[in-house]
């Protein structure tokens, strides 16, 4: 039997009370999924910026790998962000 990952508590007090927590696990994944699709098309840039010179194989390699690499990227944020969200089971 495996153990549980561990979760992070998250300190809501400076959120006023009227707000539910759940929404601010809504708005926290949302940022989460914001934040990591902006550093993806920072990287990808960067990266194109860098092979542009390169070899064919090369350049092809960064454009063909773009969406795969998104997709791992926003996963890795979804569960980030879940362990750390306010969102009961």
């Amino acid at each position: 039997m495996s153990k549980p990952l561990p979760t992070a508590k998250l300190d809501l007090s400076f959120v006023p009370t009227w707000i539910p927590p759940w929404s601010v696990g809504v708005v926290l994944i949302a940022a989460a999924l914001v934040a990591a699709v902006g550093l993806h098309s920072w990287i990808v840039h960067a990266l194109g910026r860098r092979v542009r010179a390169r070899s064919d194989f090369t350049r092809s390699l960064v454009v063909r790998t773009k969406a795969p690499s998104r997709f791992a990227l926003l996963i890795a944020a979804l569960s980030i962000s879940m362990r750390i969200a306010p969102i009961p089971p």
